[in-house]
Order: structure tokens, then C-alpha cells, then sequence
């Protein structure tokens, strides 16, 4: 019989997951320049994050995620590296992103 850790879709994560219904400015290069598109934060932990994007991103692409504040001089960027991009309905892409550093308490409040 095999035991639950043989089984290969079984949970990976190191941390909890959170749902959001946020969204976020996300930053990304591409050898023409930097690009900057809107996503919805599906959902959030101190370690990484899943993100609903318009355009596909190839595994390793590294990303800004900036955290959403009232005013823009508190406007801070997360780095993360895209670890999976999978088809989503209507068209979109669910990235597994995982943050470079993790999160503190208050930069995680501020995603949920």
C-alpha cells in the first residue's frame, strides 16, 4: 500500500494559504522592456502566491508584485519567481508564484 507521501499531487505548500479578493500591479521584464499588467490575488501566504493573469509567464520568469496602499509613497514591491502557469477558464492564467523572502505579518494583511 503506498503512504501518502508517495503520492506526487499531494499538498507541496510550506505555508498556508489564504484566499483574496484583491488584485495587484504586477511587474515583469521581457527583453523589449518591462511590463506592467493588473491580477487578481487568488490566493495568498507568507511564502508565495497564486495569482489570475491575463498573459501566460514561463516557469522562473521573476516578477514584482506591488502591495496595495491608499498612498503611493508606501507603495512597495515583493519579488517572486514564478513556479507553475496553468490554463484557467475564460481565457486567463493561475500562476504559483513564490516570494523571494517571506512575508511579514503586516505585508500579508495587507494581501488578504
Amino acid at each position: 500500500m503506498a503512504s501518502p507521501s508517495d503520492d506526487p499531487a499531494r499538498e507541496r505548500r510550506v505555508a498556508v494559504r489564504v484566499t483574496s479578493q484583491q488584485q495587484a500591479p504586477c511587474y515583469f521584464a521581457t527583453l523589449e522592456r518591462i511590463t506592467a499588467r493588473w491580477a487578481d490575488i487568488v490566493d495568498v501566504s507568507a511564502a508565495g502566491i497564486g495569482l489570475l493573469f491575463d498573459v501566460p509567464l514561463e516557469p522562473n520568469t521573476q516578477i514584482q508584485i506591488e502591495l496595495p496602499t491608499k498612498d503611493p509613497v508606501d507603495a512597495q514591491a515583493l519579488p517572486a519567481r514564478v513556479l507553475r502557469c496553468e490554463p484557467s477558464p475564460g481565457g486567463k492564467w493561475v500562476l504559483g508564484c513564490a516570494f523571494a523572502q517571506a512575508l511579514t505579518v503586516k505585508q500579508l494583511e495587507t494581501l488578504v
